[in-house]
């Protein structure tokens, strides 16, 4: 189920995440690497995001693989994709600059 939540998140259906959220999906649970709240970020997926948090995401959440040579924080995923409108989400939402 970890891995239906992380592809809900990727795709922006919030719907789709509350229910398996209810389901008692862990919101924080990793699948290569990366939370849901990752997912979303990249796909700029504000309402994802907000349901996400609801559910006790860890919105400062990182990782590190040695390919990327540096760690991947929910906000740092969001930068890289280049999503401006979840970039200032995050902010607002309490994403830290630098962990």
């Amino acid at each position: 189920m970890q891995a239906a939540l992380h592809v809900a998140a990727a795709e922006g259906r919030d719907n789709l995440v509350s229910i398996l959220l209810e389901g008692n999906v862990d919101a924080n649970a990793e699948v290569d690497y990366q939370t849901p709240l990752h997912r979303a970020a990249e796909g700029g997926h504000c309402n994802v995001a907000t349901v996400l948090l609801k559910a006790n995401a860890d919105i400062n959440r990182s990782y590190f693989r040695e390919k990327d040579m540096e760690p991947g924080t929910v906000l740092v995923t969001a930068v890289r994709a280049g999503q401006s409108a979840i970039i200032s989400f995050l902010l607002e939402n309490g994403a830290e600059v630098m962990n």
